[in-house]
């Protein structure tokens, strides 16, 4: 589904489950492998009395204690630095290959030599075929000026014909887009095209003389293109000029194979085509910004058999361009059929154009292309399997279109006799680069597993026990069903949040329920009464409430109405999005009837998020009466402050006004007092002239767990 642009501020954050990594100076690798417990200096018993000596010895071992927690500490914060680049870690290591295929590559190599080292990379993330396609990107972008400095946009003319770009909105989002610059975040922001657009726009974007061919690589993705440029912008408006002033337009320009590839990709009609090709350099060269997922171009004719385009590939056969005919590796008719609708009823969905389903297979038929596969003979059916080496495999029996099944039964087949025959490991540039990407691959997996092991000794030292062994109790607490919250709850208020959490995540769709996006788009594009009468008819999925609750929240206050209209409501996923909401907004929802009573799919209160909020926030829900429920099962928002002063090594600011609506204390409060008490007397000194009664009781235990937020 295409979005609108949303001007915003992106903060981005690489998460990669599983464990830490980082490349270890001298200094960090002596202390993550021993790391130094001073040791205890005694004196002879002539020297001091037994009462002395024993003291001496509890300070040091105290000390000792102490300066192993510290150096943990930070060896774990090490580890967490290194952690958030994860992925630039990765990418050099497949950078070793990378580099060795181009250096092959500018040698004259072709793909069925490179292949040949397929089988001595074992896939770490992107597969060698993966590398090779980076690798000719690389060897490409040589001949293009490609920019990641945002603040281009500026200088452009003509962008008004993307929606929601202006001076204003162009200028705020070169700013957002400025921390991004030079990083692969893995963030996208899909934009589109204006619903009007005028002729003068597309007109001031052909007067972008300097730059109509500088590529901007941004997360701004449109119509498939992962990049932005005047040309690109122009190929995607084009056809809102006739076809004179379109022929006179181009014919004043010079195109690269990267804007008509953007353009068969975009099914450009074919009298648009032939003046663009007439005007584009080299179009035997490899378009870079054109890349399907599921197989790489090699050159426009690919994507041209990609997108069922016989006029094109017509076309482009006149200027010596044909599609990939490699036995082996992949061929124009593997590309075609790879492209083909997953089901009859996505295939259904393409009429009338399903003629040019057949007609692109007749004619690649006609021109001799084959298709990697083979015959099966399943029960009375005779099946052609389709499976291109590396590439999905598909068969003709998923279509019920008898015209197209025939055909795809009348395709000549090209077994695995012509696969590449596999190289051994030797001393060849290729060879050795993969041998290098290993070594430092087992380094990571190696640093990776004494990050690992600092993450448990830290717990350990901090009385923390692991995720794991949380999961072990919950486990355990559910073999009886009953009273299962109640039961966690005198172990530990974390975990009922982690229970609730890990029921969160298998829970199914509410009957009678719609999966599409028809509601999405109704509260995107602020048709309140469509959402209304939609909400009030048909029950939300989780992921639609979640949806509607942010909305409302972030956007437009007004959808309260819907909100209220919910047939069927579930609770949200997240009521913390309330912590970062201004004050105002919450009086705006409160004077509107939002329940602020309100318990997310966790258990957390607004009392948590206010909490978090400020003492503003705290004393607004103080002054229109809502009750803090000092008795509900999981954390409370007491819990979350004890645990946050911890964490952070000081005192929560908030502290001072939460305390003041407590009328007792619980088990859990003191048990996370007694960890403040324990590794931070000063802020224990602090928290408790503050209250005197969240003195732990003799004998009170440590927390042992720690809650979703750390």
């Amino acid at each position: 589904m295409k979005r609108k642009l949303l001007v915003i501020s992106c903060t981005t954050a690489c998460i990669v489950g599983g464990y830490y990594f980082y490349v270890f100076d001298k200094q960090e690798k002596t202390t993550l492998q021993s790391i130094p417990i001073p040791s205890t200096s005694l004196t002879s018993r002539n020297e001091m009395t037994e009462h002395q000596q024993t003291l001496e010895t509890s300070v040091s071992s105290e000390t000792a204690q102490q300066t192993k927690l510290v150096q943990l500490t930070s060896a774990h914060a090490q580890c967490q630095k290194r952690y958030q680049n994860f992925s630039e870690q990765v990418a050099d290591i497949h950078n070793v290959i990378i580099a060795a295929i181009e250096l092959e590559l500018q040698q004259g190599k072709t793909d069925r030599e490179l292949l040949a080292y397929r089988s001595q990379y074992k896939t770490f993330y992107d597969s060698y075929q993966d590398l090779l396609i980076e690798a000719k990107s690389n060897n490409e972008r040589n001949k293009y000026v490609i920019t990641q400095s945002s603040s281009i946009l500026k200088d452009w003319s003509g962008l008004s014909v993307i929606e929601g770009f202006n001076t204003d909105t162009i200028a705020v989002l070169a700013i957002a887009l400025k921390p991004l610059e030079n990083e692969n975040p893995g963030l996208g922001m899909i934009i589109s095209l204006a619903q009007d657009i005028n002729k003068a726009d597309i007109y001031a974007l052909l007067d972008n003389t300097d730059h109509f061919t500088t590529y901007l690589e941004s997360p701004l993705y449109i119509a498939d293109s992962a990049v932005l440029s005047p040309s690109i912008l122009f190929i995607l408006t084009a056809e809102k000029l006739n076809i004179e002033e379109y022929k006179q337009a181009v014919a004043l320009h010079s195109f690269t194979v990267n804007e008509v590839g953007i353009a068969i990709q975009n099914n450009m009609a074919t009298e648009y085509l032939i003046p663009l090709l007439e005007q584009t350099k080299s179009l035997a060269d490899f378009p870079i910004f054109a890349q399907k997922q599921l197989h790489n171009s090699k050159n426009l004719a690919d994507i041209a058999a990609a997108n069922f385009n016989v006029d094109a590939l017509t076309l482009l056969a006149q200027y010596g361009v044909k599609p990939i005919n490699e036995p082996g590796i992949l061929t124009a008719m593997d590309i075609a059929i790879l492209n083909l609708p997953y089901d009859n009823v996505d295939y259904n969905k393409l009429n009338p154009d399903a003629n040019k389903i057949l007609d692109t297979l007749i004619y690649l038929k006609a021109q001799g292309y084959k298709a990697h596969g083979k015959i099966k003979q399943l029960d009375n059916l005779t099946i052609t399997v389709f499976k291109a080496p590396r590439k999905p495999r598909t068969n003709s029996e998923k279509i019920s279109n008898p015209k197209l099944k025939s055909l795809l039964n009348s395709i000549s087949l090209i077994d695995n006799s012509f696969n590449i025959k596999q190289q051994k490991a030797d001393d060849s540039v290729i060879s050795l680069a993969i041998a290098k990407a290993k070594s430092k691959q087992m380094a990571m997996k190696q640093k990776s597993e004494q990050c690992t092991s600092v993450k448990q000794q830290l717990l350990a030292e901090q009385s923390f026990k692991g995720r794991d062994k949380a999961y072990d109790i919950i486990k355990e607490i559910e073999q009886d069903p009953t009273d299962v919250k109640q039961r966690l709850h005198d172990i530990d208020p974390v975990l009922v949040g982690l229970w609730q959490e890990h029921k969160l995540n298998f829970r199914p769709a509410p009957l009678n329920s719609d999966s599409s996006d028809t509601f999405e788009r109704l509260i995107a594009d602020g048709k309140i009464a469509q959402a209304r009468d939609y909400s009030a008819h048909t029950p939300l999925t989780l992921s639609q409430t979640d949806i509607l609750f942010r909305f409302m929240l972030r956007r437009n206050i007004d959808l309260l109405s819907v909100w209220k209209a919910r047939v069927s409501p579930l609770a949200p996923t997240d009521l913390m999005y309330f912590k970062n909401l201004p004050i105002e907004k919450w009086q705006g929802l409160l004077d509107q009837g939002f329940d602020f009573l309100l318990v997310d799919q966790l258990g957390r209160d607004v009392f948590m998020a206010a909490a978090l909020h400020s003492p503003q926030a705290l004393q607004f829900l103080v002054d229109n009466n809502f009750k803090l429920n000092v008795d509900k099962h999981g954390l409370d928002a007491l819990d979350t402050l004890l645990e946050a002063s911890y964490e952070n090594g000081q005192l929560h600011e908030n502290l001072p006004k939460l305390l003041s609506l407590y009328p007792k204390f619980r088990v859990s409060h003191y048990a996370r007092v007694a960890r403040i008490k324990t590794f931070l007397p000063k802020e224990y000194q602090q928290l408790i002239a503050m209250n005197k009664a969240l003195t732990p009781p003799a004998g009170a235990e440590l927390n042992k767990y720690r809650s979703l937020y750390f």
